[in-house]
């Protein structure tokens, strides 16, 4: 970030100002917007420069310590996560090793540890397939157990299947104005009255809708209970009650165990 900021100084021609932040404070709107653009393209692929950062003060601790610690600003939570919400962030010409990657996405993270994902990888298919899948989890899919676990009996998980099931490709089927991609009227109010049913009663299981299809939906900490919204072959909605994936909870013990070197 150091590094960013000089550049930023440097480009505004603010380094020989006896007061850099005025200076930049007072640099031409244009000259900034070229900086952020040209330093945003210089990150890692899938990567963001401008982050929140713990500071100590504003933001005290990382979050899994927060959440870890059962400091939880809400009385539920129902989260649901898409099946490939790395994909997008990763190259998908990537020919890297897991290991490698992590190293590459995570500089904090050493060597040997970044080696430890291997074997709980490298069964994942290609080498780009672990890479998606290791930012999904790491990002997205892992820190949303760590809530999980910390909610206890006021937390249910959900995962949307929708082919291709990418980050954000849900959006559609929670505000349907444009036509969601597989416009199914009765996969559409099941997957939407789950949420609706929390915001109005913290439970996703009262049904105020008669034509609702979702089964009863455990807690997570009720056998790691999880609801999939998804489609058969034949295009009918596919909405059941499934086990998470043991193998899935070691990887997202790894990447807690990482947590002081990603940043989390």
């Amino acid at each position: 970030m150091i590094a960013f900021l000089s550049d930023i100084v440097a480009g505004t021609e603010c380094g020989s100002s006896s007061d850099s932040l005025s200076c930049l404070r007072a640099a031409d709107v244009d000259t900034l917007q070229t900086l952020n653009y040209n330093i945003s393209l210089a990150v890692y692929y899938g990567t963001y420069i401008f982050v929140p950062v713990v500071d100590g003060t504003f933001i005290v601790e990382r979050p899994t310590v927060t959440i870890t610690s059962g400091h939880l600003n809400g009385e539920v939570l129902l989260a649901v996560t898409n099946s490939h919400e790395g994909n997008d962030f990763v190259d998908q010409s990537l020919t890297m090793e897991i290991s490698d990657f992590v190293s590459t996405l995570f500089p904090d993270v050493q060597p040997w540890q970044a080696a430890l994902a291997t074997p709980l990888y490298q069964g994942l298919g290609t080498n780009v397939e672990q890479a998606n899948y290791a930012m999904g989890e790491s990002i997205f899919i892992c820190p949303t157990y760590y809530l999980l676990k910390t909610f206890g009996s006021k937390g249910w998980k959900g995962e949307f299947a929708i082919p291709p099931a990418l980050h954000g490709n849900d959006l559609s089927y929670y505000f349907t104005s444009d036509g969601p991609p597989y416009d199914n009227s009765e996969f559409i109010t099941a997957f939407s009255n789950g949420f609706m049913a929390t915001a109005m009663t913290m439970n996703p299981n009262d049904k105020y809708n008669s034509s609702d299809i979702t089964p009863a939906w455990s807690t997570w900490v009720s056998g790691h209970t999880e609801m999939m919204f998804n489609e058969t072959e034949a295009g009918a909605p596919n909405v059941y009650t499934y086990t998470t994936d043991d193998a899935l909870l070691e990887r997202c013990l790894y990447w807690l165990s990482l947590s002081a070197y990603t940043a989390q």
